[in-house]
């Protein structure tokens, strides 16, 4: 795999070619610089992605939009792939005649993502879905504590509240405008709630305040969930997360189906699926009896994460 460095780090641009065409790429990614997560992602694609015959050349790292765009140009892709929000947004923003499939960026609607010529894996699984994964771990909790600024989780936190009226649990959401409202929020919601819901928020997830979070976990055996698996191996309780790898494969099956001419059926958002991983130690420190049944399903892993004291 050869990388060549042109620019500077902003970007990363790789294209997939078939050997049989040199003239015109099948598949351009374009990744977000700085991240695992994201390479994670593309090992996923690429390994579903493997059996088309495509091979990968990497064009180099560009941080200027222009040279950007018109360098995918070049490639006369088919597909565009996007990882992370900030290739996204450039890539989506200035190209609406070929396709485009991304992953790894948060509040599509929010950002303008949804066009006519894009599809997208979202980074996490719907919020019906992690609301019905804790609800299951923690069947006697009926109130669930969330702390959120509206512009990064005002959706998130609408669509948890329709699937809660069903499950009757009532979500009790405080909406903070900055960071200082948030320890105020904190401890208004610990006596009046039976678990503590943390969200992907930049304005209320600070180390910190995961900090205070476990303590509460701890000293008012208050459950702590969260929206990734780092989390738990930290102390919180349990996350439901959809696997990047998976969300990677979740694209690849996108492109093959508009390379396939389908693209008039795939063309829209959708949510991964997820997994509910499980601190056993965290549990124990709030004194929680963790459902035997749920501990065995498929879907659920168990880690040996720190103990629900920080």
């Amino acid at each position: 795999m050869l990388f060549q460095r042109i620019f500077g780090t902003a970007l990363i641009l790789l294209s997939l070619h078939s050997p049989a065409e040199t003239q015109a790429a099948q598949v351009v990614l374009v990744e977000s610089s700085g991240s695992n997560l994201y390479r994670r992602a593309m090992s996923g694609f690429k390994k579903s992605f493997a059996g088309d015959s495509i091979t990968l050349r990497a064009q180099g790292v560009l941080a200027n939009p222009e040279k950007l765009i018109k360098a995918i140009r070049k490639e006369q892709p088919q597909v565009i792939v996007t990882v992370g929000l900030g290739a996204t947004r450039t890539v989506v923003s200035m190209i609406d005649d070929i396709p485009i499939v991304f992953c790894m960026a948060n509040n599509p609607r929010q950002h303008g993502l949804q066009r006519p010529n894009t599809a997208g894996v979202l980074l996490e699984p719907a919020p019906a879905a992690q609301l019905q994964a804790f609800a299951r771990l923690l069947p006697k909790a009926k109130r669930f504590g969330i702390i959120y600024d509206e512009k990064a989780s005002g959706d998130f936190v609408r669509a948890a509240k329709r699937k809660a009226k069903a499950l009757n649990i009532h979500i009790d959401a405080i909406r903070v405008e900055s960071r200082p409202q948030v320890p105020k929020a904190l401890s208004r919601l610990v006596s009046r709630v039976d678990a503590l819901w943390l969200l992907r928020d930049a304005k209320v997830m600070t180390r910190s305040f995961f900090k205070q979070t476990i303590l509460l976990q701890y000293n008012r055996k208050l459950p702590v969930l969260a929206y990734s698996e780092q989390f738990v191996r930290q102390g919180a309780l349990a996350s439901f997360a959809a696997s990047y790898s998976d969300q990677g494969r979740m694209v690849a099956r996108l492109v093959k189906a508009i390379l396939a001419g389908k693209a008039s059926e795939v063309m829209g958002i959708v949510s991964p699926k997820g997994h509910l991983t499980i601190n056993p130690n965290a549990a124990k420190q709030a004194g929680l009896m963790l459902p035997e049944k749920l501990m065995k399903r498929a879907n659920v892993i168990v880690v040996e994460g720190k103990e629900g004291r920080p």
